[in-house]
């Protein structure tokens, strides 16, 4: 993994980030990367939150497969993980979701999930999505391997 800045403290995680740790025989470049990243979040050497909008998408694969028992466990190891947050999409997320959809464009689940990182605190936002960098102004944007 390429070393996270000192001035990332407080991530927010975005959904591809979990997709291609729960598919790393089909992402095993990115699994890397995101396998470390929740290594130091489980450890407590870094504090992560995600917004319910990854909860949302990464059952939906599985729930479209009829594979109930593995939308549960991926439920329940978000839930549960050391040192992740998911917080609740609430009037101020929304209200910042509405002002980055406006200003830069994005689509409502990434503006969802940028504000929920700004709202909550995070020093710096985690994804592939190269999109996302047009919030850059607002939160730092870390695309691992650029």
């Amino acid at each position: 993994m390429s070393r996270l800045p000192d001035w990332a403290t407080s991530v927010m995680i975005d959904t591809c980030c979990f997709i291609y740790h729960f598919q790393a025989d089909e992402y095993p470049v990115e699994a890397a990367y995101v396998d470390e990243l929740l290594r130091l979040v489980e450890r407590g050497r870094l504090s992560a939150l995600t917004s319910p909008v990854t909860l949302a998408e990464i059952l939906a694969k599985p729930r479209r497969q009829g594979l109930d028992e593995v939308a549960y466990a991926y439920k329940l190891l978000l839930l549960n993980f050391p040192n992740l947050r998911i917080p609740p999409i609430d009037v101020a997320v929304a209200d910042k979701a509405s002002m980055l959809r406006g200003r830069f464009g994005l689509k409502l689940p990434d503006a969802l999930q940028v504000a929920t990182g700004i709202i909550h605190g995070a020093s710096a936002f985690i994804t592939f999505d190269r999109e996302i960098r047009r919030v850059a102004q607002v939160i730092p944007v870390i695309i691992p391997g650029e």
